[in-house]
């Protein structure tokens, strides 16, 4: 779920491609029906203690599928220290969404180690080496006027962001959407292209009031297939331009998909949190979600159920 969760949609998304299987990315508390025992499941809970997750692990236990964890600590290490699951321990003391790199290149090596996908630390390491620069570009101590992530940030002041992603940039879109979401503290939303133009484009025709609320952000890569491109400008063109408060563009950098988008998903992070700055609150506070986990706890009692369910499991 959330920022866990994301790891599993870009290593989709970057290097389908090259994936040996069909990887599925399930955010519920049980897994789909057809996942059996020839399945691997790769339970990923930064905390350890989302509910979800934990219950999808105890599905999957039962089911006997093959199972791995990733977290830090939590419920979910000790559930597999009891059962014998094999469990990758991550760093501790971040929140889940500043943890991407030690969720994702543990999957991408567990992956590759499997033979589900070749090797990509070559990848890896050219996509550090982009983040490196684009950071360079983009700190703090680089002024506005040479920096642009907060001149991104500055246009976003006072609209919705609405993030079109596509293809490869489909996951990236859709964490740029939740970084503004939980850092900026402000409402967006993410669409796919060419889904959007069989509907979502529709929504464009609402009093003009209503859609001059919302700043569009093309997610763009100078190597984007050409009906891509076609469509982006097209849909920007006939679209977006009369009805939408602003358009901007987001550019991919890199040359591996994976590194695109990497380098678009560290761009929108980093953006996000300068809009924190501009609208002067807090980007690491997550007191709405808080709430709703202690409520939800109190409500369903999920993790004693949990609990009960790998009793019954113990060897």
């Amino acid at each position: 779920m959330g920022g866990s969760a994301i790891s599993g949609d870009l290593a989709r998304d970057a290097l389908g491609d090259r994936f040996s299987v069909p990887l599925f990315v399930s955010r519920d508390y049980s897994l789909p029906p057809f996942a059996d025992r020839d399945f691997l499941v790769l339970a990923s809970s930064y905390s350890g203690n989302t509910e979800e997750t934990l219950s999808a692990y105890v599905d999957a236990v039962e089911r006997g599928c093959m199972v791995i964890s990733l977290s830090s600590g939590g419920k979910l290490e000790e559930f597999s220290r009891t059962l014998g699951i094999p469990h990758l321990h991550l760093p501790s003391g971040m929140l889940p969404r500043t943890a991407l790199p030690f969720m994702l290149i543990p999957i991408l090596t567990v992956l590759n180690k499997l033979e589900v996908i070749p090797p990509v630390e070559e990848d890896v390491m050219h996509a550090s080496e982009v983040l490196r620069d684009i950071l360079s570009r983009n700190s703090v101590g680089i002024p506005t006027a040479d920096n642009s992530a907060k001149k991104l940030a500055v246009e976003l002041v006072g609209y919705a962001p609405v993030v079109y992603g596509w293809g490869y940039l489909s996951s990236a879109a859709y964490r740029v959407m939740t970084d503004f979401q939980e850092n900026s503290k402000v409402p967006a939303k993410s669409a796919l292209l060419p889904e959007a133009d069989h509907n979502e484009v529709l929504g464009w025709q609402a009093p003009k009031n209503l859609t001059a609320l919302f700043a569009v952000i093309l997610l763009r890569d100078r190597g984007e297939p050409k009906e891509m491109k076609a469509r982006i400008e097209a849909t920007r063109d006939l679209i977006l331009k009369e009805r939408a408060g602003k358009i901007l563009e987001m550019s991919a950098e890199g040359e591996t998909n994976l590194q695109k988008s990497l380098s678009t998903v560290y761009k929108g992070l980093i953006t996000s949190y300068y809009l924190a700055i501009a609208n002067r609150v807090d980007p690491w506070k997550t007191g709405a979600i808080d709430l709703l986990k202690k409520e939800l706890e109190i409500r369903l009692k999920t993790r004693d159920e949990i609990s009960t369910r790998v009793e019954g499991l113990k060897p």
